[in-house]
């Protein structure tokens, strides 16, 4: 086994259902799935989540979620070579998104007093 931190646990969970909705390839499904289904037990094994702290898993699908949807968008300006002000905006809001992201994994961590965490050390903007 492979030790993350819970954050992280929960990071790795949520971008899987994600991918479960939109994937739709048989043989890519069914990869992702049999890894959900396995990290559904680690995460039942290991973390019992208070009930008024749910919402951190659910912030953090919904930030995937956005992450997601922007990488598609730019993935697509740039097939079109399109790099006007959408897609200056579109690169920005990735790293403002990640730190977000970043923030909440940590305030997981700190939820279950996680050994390990994770460190970020980029320049402020």
């Amino acid at each position: 086994m492979i030790h993350v931190s819970v954050g992280e646990l929960y990071d790795k969970f949520t971008i899987l259902t994600i991918k479960n909705q939109k994937i739709t390839d048989p043989t890519k499904k069914a990869s992702v799935q049999k890894e959900i289904v396995y990290l559904q037990h680690v995460i039942l094994n290991i973390t019992t989540f208070p009930p008024s702290e749910t919402r951190l898993v659910e912030q953090l699908r919904t930030i995937n979620a956005e992450l997601w949807d922007i990488e598609d968008k730019i993935r697509e300006k740039e097939r079109l070579r399109q790099f006007d002000r959408e897609f200056i905006e579109l690169a920005r809001s990735i790293y403002k998104k990640n730190d977000k992201r970043s923030a909440i994994k940590n305030e997981i961590n700190t939820v279950f007093n996680s050994e390990l965490i994770d460190i970020k050390s980029y320049e402020n903007y």
